[in-house]
């Protein structure tokens, strides 16, 4: 929660709110590569969980202010509502996915898992910058 803060401040500051995006993205897959080797010291995966949390969970945040950035008046509130139930079936389908993964690979399935949304993200937001360049 602490992270919200400055992380929306420098949402505010930037002009292509996706690249922003790709670096939280590009952050929450690093922290779930290092999970595993931090796991045995209890001050660094605290630590870890505190950046990865922080920006993870301000990439929701992120992605409204640029929908907010990018849209107006109906066309706004539509891809509010699409943006929320997205959001609503990620957190209905995440933790089944993420417990299938767990059942495959044992306890690193989860970080498996994790990694697999994250590398997936990275890539439509990569696909998007690029079509944007194009």
């Amino acid at each position: 929660v602490l992270l919200q803060i400055p992380l929306g401040m420098i949402s505010d500051r930037v002009s292509d709110r996706r690249y922003l995006l790709l670096a939280c993205a590009t952050i929450g897959l690093a922290g779930t590569i290092f999970m595993p080797h931090f796991a045995q010291n209890w001050h660094l995966m605290a630590a870890l969980l505190f950046v990865w949390g922080g920006v993870v969970a301000a990439m929701y945040t992120i992605g409204l202010a640029h929908l907010g950035s990018q849209l107006s008046g109906h066309d706004l509130a539509s891809a509010n509502a699409a943006f929320v139930l997205c959001y609503g079936v990620g957190m209905v389908l995440g933790p089944q996915a993420i417990g299938i993964g767990m059942d495959l690979f044992g306890p690193s399935g989860f970080g498996w898992a994790l990694g697999l949304f994250f590398a997936f993200y990275i890539a439509l937001v990569g696909a998007r910058l690029i079509r944007k360049i194009l």
